[in-house]
């Protein structure tokens, strides 16, 4: 496999992230520093690969299952509102206008996503934690 596919995914769903929402929540991004605020809202994203295998007779392409997580902190005692818009603003940067998931292209291929779904973390170290699992299919060409 030549290099290059797995920052190729990388790249494009950080930067898919970060086009639609880094203007208006402080972000974290894996492996990078990052300053937590104290008491404002932010979220860190996380991108998940999974299992490939080859998808078409002859092997022209691997197909890759993964999830961006997005993991939501809102100031506790704020109740779950501020968590839950926040959530639903992370979602919709995976979603196309009829809220079917968005499909993108990377370098050498093209991601659909799936739907996104909620997952409620509690609460620790002063902050709520709600976590937004986006299922995607990475379809990559071998060239």
């Amino acid at each position: 496999m030549p290099s290059g596919y797995f920052d190729a995914e990388r790249a494009t769903l950080e930067a898919l992230f970060q086009g639609a929402f880094s203007a208006t929540t402080y972000v974290a991004y894996e492996n990078v520093p990052f300053a937590q605020p104290e008491a404002s809202p932010w979220v860190r994203m996380t991108i998940r690969p999974g299992l490939g295998q080859s998808a078409a007779l002859g092997g022209a392409f691997h197909r890759y299952a993964g999830a961006v997580i997005v993991q939501c902190f809102v100031p506790e005692e704020t109740g779950t509102k501020p968590g839950r818009d926040l959530a639903d603003a992370a979602a919709a940067v995976f979603l196309d206008a009829s809220g079917r998931g968005k499909q993108v292209s990377t370098t050498n291929g093209y991601i659909t996503f799936g739907t996104p779904y909620l997952e409620a973390a509690g609460a620790e170290s002063g902050f709520l934690q709600l976590n937004v699992v986006v299922p995607y299919q990475r379809d990559q060409a071998l060239t």
